[in-house]
């Protein structure tokens, strides 16, 4: 006959030191992916930074070159572009075209000939737009220049830049939050009066 299995407290057999290895590993392998199952049935997907800082749109700023006039003893009005980091035709994007501005040529557009008629030192304080109409306060640096040509030059870089802004057609000029340009406040000691800028 056949040999009869015993059976008893010694037959129980044991696991092996390689199973209990393996269940080791699996347990493991379950605890350290954990984290990464699907919350809610969805998948978490990475976030994507936002492009603070990168150029959002190109803007036309406006400075004067004798280079492009067809007369030599004649200056003209020129565009140049800057990238700007907020839309154009926004607040923002209004603010940082005449920052640009007011920075002054590059060096290879001023070798180039290009200059701007607006005093150095000048600082926009603030930029806003209400109704298609550019707000636009600057210090007082603004006023240290004289005679007509040249504050007229500077009028028209300042009007020429602001309505480049989609839906800008006119400027309001404020000088240390006053507006300039009225009896209470004349324009430069010039004395220029005008209510808005425009082309």
């Amino acid at each position: 006959m056949g040999n009869k299995i015993k059976k008893g407290k010694n037959m129980v057999k044991r696991p092996s030191g390689f199973a209990t290895k393996s269940l080791a590993l699996i347990l493991f392998t379950i605890l350290a992916f954990l984290p990464l199952l699907p919350i809610g049935g969805c998948l978490r997907r990475p976030t994507t930074p936002s492009p603070e800082g990168q150029p959002q749109a190109t803007v036309k700023i406006y400075f004067y070159s004798p280079n492009k006039a067809p007369n030599k003893d004649q200056i003209k009005l020129v565009p140049v572009n800057r990238p700007i980091t907020k839309p154009a035709g926004s607040a923002d994007g209004l603010r940082l075209a005449f920052e640009e501005l007011l920075k002054g040529p590059t060096a290879p557009e001023a070798k180039s000939g290009h200059y701007s008629a607006i005093p150095p030192n000048t600082r926009l304080r603030s930029a806003r737009i209400e109704n298609n109409v550019a707000v636009l306060d600057f210090n007082r640096q603004i006023e240290r220049t004289g005679g007509t040509a040249a504050v007229s030059a500077m009028l028209d870089q300042i009007a020429y830049t602001a309505t480049e802004q989609p839906g800008i057609k006119k400027v309001r000029l404020l000088v240390e939050g006053e507006q300039a340009g009225t009896r209470q406040h004349p324009f430069t000691g010039d004395g220029f009066l005008f209510e808005y800028l425009a082309r």
